[in-house]
């Protein structure tokens, strides 16, 4: 694979720790295997194309999360790819430790070859990739149905930054973190987050507006985002959710099809 210095970067990164990632395969495996409702959050509106047999691809598929989740539950054909050795030996062991029978490859999304899917996600990858554009260009020339993407918000994810960015060690950047996401009891997990969220090498962030003029330009449509109205108006958002300390990294989804 060829690398350019900010894939080189995050790569290294999250070898050393890959994002949600638990501490042991049985916990990782659990959490696969456990029945959430999915209703209310933005995994509720694909919900209706992971019908069994559809094939399903996840570019940036970390530890294999949501690709043995999808295949374990829907009985979907799925494949998930990510460039990081590390994440795909722990999502291929919790693969056979629960027969989702996942297809895991190690692989960089611009020199992946890409097999006609009903349906790729993308979440939480495309922004740290250094070319934004052209990764989002690939994926949707890579697909006659679905896109499941999701970003850093431009507004959004300022106040996040700002409020992390005035903090000085390491240590009381955990300590805030852990204050604001009280999700996890897993510290191997909760620290897999922290690392992601606030100490990340790279990345960028983008608007619906930029988008869509990506989406235009190769025939795709959004048909749902979880942006509504003016996006300058997530920055007001951001920062009352962390005054009032609730966590809000400034993510925002989208779903959009081939016109």
């Amino acid at each position: 694979m060829t690398f350019t210095h900010i894939n080189e970067s995050v790569l290294e990164f999250y070898k050393e720790l890959p994002f949600n990632y638990r501490d042991s395969i049985e916990e990782h495996a659990l959490s696969v295997m456990r029945k959430t409702r999915w209703a209310g959050t933005a995994y509720e509106m694909i919900s209706p194309m992971l019908k069994s047999r559809a094939n399903i691809l996840e570019v940036g598929c970390g530890a294999g999360w949501l690709s043995n989740r999808i295949a374990y539950h829907n009985r979907c054909n799925v494949t998930g790819i990510d460039f990081n050795p590390v994440a795909i030996e722990r999502a291929r062991m919790v693969s056979e430790y629960i027969g989702s029978k996942v297809n895991f490859e190690v692989a960089d999304l611009f020199e992946y070859e890409m097999k006609p899917a009903d349906l790729i996600i993308s979440l939480g990858v495309l922004h740290h990739t250094g070319n934004f554009k052209g990764a989002l260009e690939k994926i949707c020339q890579s697909t006659d149905g679905s896109i499941f993407i999701g970003l850093y918000h431009k507004y959004g994810r300022k106040p996040f930054l700002d409020e992390f960015a005035n903090i000085e060690s390491e240590v009381a950047k955990f300590k805030r973190y852990c204050e604001l996401d009280t999700r996890f009891n897993d510290k191997t997990h909760l620290l897999s987050w922290f690392r992601d969220q606030v100490l990340h090498p790279h990345e960028t962030q983008h608007t619906m507006e930029e988008v869509n003029e990506i989406l235009k330009d190769n025939n795709m449509k959004v048909i749902w985002s979880s942006i509504e109205g003016d996006e300058k108006l997530c920055e007001d958002v951001g920062r009352k959710k962390l005054l009032n300390n609730e966590y809000w990294p400034g993510f925002f989804t989208f779903l959009a099809r081939k016109i």
